[in-house]
This record gives structure tokens, C-alpha cells and sequence, in this order.
């Protein structure tokens, strides 16, 4: 059995698209067990406080919202 790895020439974009989705698997691979409790308890406290925003309009993050990761993201899983 012989592994075949990817060809070299591959774009930059098409690597940065790949290493954006990679980085999302094993961070949630990775970091699920460890902090699962401590993010449970986080998003708990912050549904609490955060109750009342939908029937106030929301808030977006617009820095996250606009983070470079999402357009690797989107160009890896093509819609059509």
C-alpha cells in the first residue's frame, strides 16, 4: 500500500482553503473533550444575559463576521 499525497502544484488559495477547514477539525477534535464542560457553563451564563436581544434587533460581531477564514471556507464547500 502507497500513500499518494497531493499533487505540489496546487494554488495557494486552494492550500488556504484546505488548512481553514483542516484547522476547524481538529480544533473541534482536538479541544471537544477538554473544554466542553467549561464552554457549556460560558454559553450557558451568556444565554442568560443575552436573552432579551432577539426581540431587540440582534448583534452581529462584525469582526468575526468578516474574518478571512470564512471566504477559504466558503470557496472549499462549492455550492451551486
Amino acid at each position: 500500500m502507497k500513500i499518494q499525497f497531493a499533487p505540489t502544484n496546487l494554488p495557494l488559495s486552494r492550500r488556504l482553503q484546505t488548512a481553514s477547514v483542516l484547522q476547524w477539525v481538529f480544533s473541534f477534535l482536538g479541544l471537544g473533550e477538554c473544554l466542553s464542560a467549561t464552554v457549556l457553563v460560558l454559553y450557558a451564563c451568556w444565554w442568560f444575559v443575552d436573552w432579551e436581544t432577539p426581540s431587540k434587533g440582534g448583534n452581529r460581531v462584525h469582526f468575526l463576521s468578516n474574518l478571512r477564514v470564512w471566504d477559504y471556507m466558503r470557496d472549499y464547500f462549492p455550492v451551486k
